[in-house]
């Protein structure tokens, strides 16, 4: 039985949040979620993470900082970073740091599971 790959989705909207988690157990990832970037970042076992997906404005620590916090444990984590209203300066701010894409809200289901499959993809990862 082929592993699935396993997706963090840090994003502090309940609805928003159960929102990406069925869409991404129905497109064959196993999903955790999490509220806050501090959630997420006391996980255990970072490593075990195929992508992570979170919002750029979260309670706490956003997710730019919980960006560079996990780049300095898993430096080849593909990140996604899901904002609305976000500035071009903070966007070119999060591609320089590591992130590998940065999506407005409303996302394109398309869209995040597209990028999802690439990044899994460059990291030797399957979805199956």
């Amino acid at each position: 039985m082929a592993v699935r790959p396993l997706i963090a989705i840090i994003e502090d909207d309940d609805a928003v949040r159960a929102s990406f988690g069925e869409l991404l157990e129905v497109c064959g990832f196993d999903v955790a979620l999490f509220g806050t970037a501090e959630d997420f970042l006391d996980a255990a076992a970072l490593a075990d993470f195929r992508c992570v997906v979170t919002d750029y404005r979260l309670p706490g620590m956003d997710g730019l900082q919980a960006s560079q916090q996990l780049f300095s444990m898993q430096p080849d984590m593909p990140v996604i970073l899901v904002t609305s209203g976000v500035s071009g300066k903070v966007a070119d701010k999060a591609i320089a740091s590591g992130i590998k894409a940065v999506l407005p809200k409303p996302v394109s289901s398309d869209d995040l599971l597209e990028h999802i499959k690439e990044f899994i993809g460059e990291r030797g990862g399957e979805v199956g």
